[in-house]
């Protein structure tokens, strides 16, 4: 027959399998509390993670907004000078140009831009930047009289301010370009 010696430091008592028992769900309990915390730590990281996608895919398309605007300007800048009469064959051209610029700004409206009101709104220099000043009885002082280039919003903040010409009160002094500062 065998016989098997149980080491010296082992006990058999009901309180120790107890013991075990509650060191066993202590233990699980701290298991689950550390799986919890990584769960929150992975959901903390894929909103920050998406947060940032997020955040390089706006600065990429106001990138892209910004280099696309120099067309625009030169397309509109081309039709006001053009001076075409409405009976004049080329007319129906520059209206086509004129439909194309509208479906390019319909189309970076769907992206964030927005064109910033200027000609007959206050002067609001976080918006407008002043490029000249013009005496003017017909407007009240300090009101935007002349759009020299379009200014845009992109997301709610200023891409691009509108270029302007102020109104001033008669006799307040010469219509005059800004100083450069």
């Amino acid at each position: 027959m065998y016989h098997i010696q149980k080491p010296a430091d082992v006990e058999d008592s009901p309180a120790d399998s107890g013991t075990s028992a509650s060191s066993a769900e202590q233990s699980m309990r701290e298991l689950q509390e550390k799986y919890r915390r990584i769960q929150a730590d992975f959901e903390n990281y894929k909103e920050r993670t998406s947060r940032e996608m997020e955040r390089l895919a706006k600065t990429a398309n106001e990138e892209l907004i910004k280099e696309i605007l120099p067309f625009v300007d030169n397309l509109e800048r081309a039709i006001k000078y053009a001076g075409l009469k409405k009976n004049d064959l080329s007319w129906a051209f520059t209206a086509g140009i004129r439909l194309a610029i509208q479906d390019i700004l319909k189309m970076l409206g769907k992206y964030g831009l927005a064109p910033i009101t200027a000609i007959g709104e206050p002067f609001d220099p976080r918006l407008h930047d002043a490029v000249s000043t013009v005496d003017s009885a017909s407007h009240p002082p300090g009101t935007v009289i002349d759009e020299v280039r379009k200014g845009y919003l992109f997301d709610g903040r200023v891409l691009r301010p509108s270029r302007v010409v102020v109104a001033l009160a008669p006799g307040s002094g010469e219509g005059h370009e800004p100083e450069p500062a």
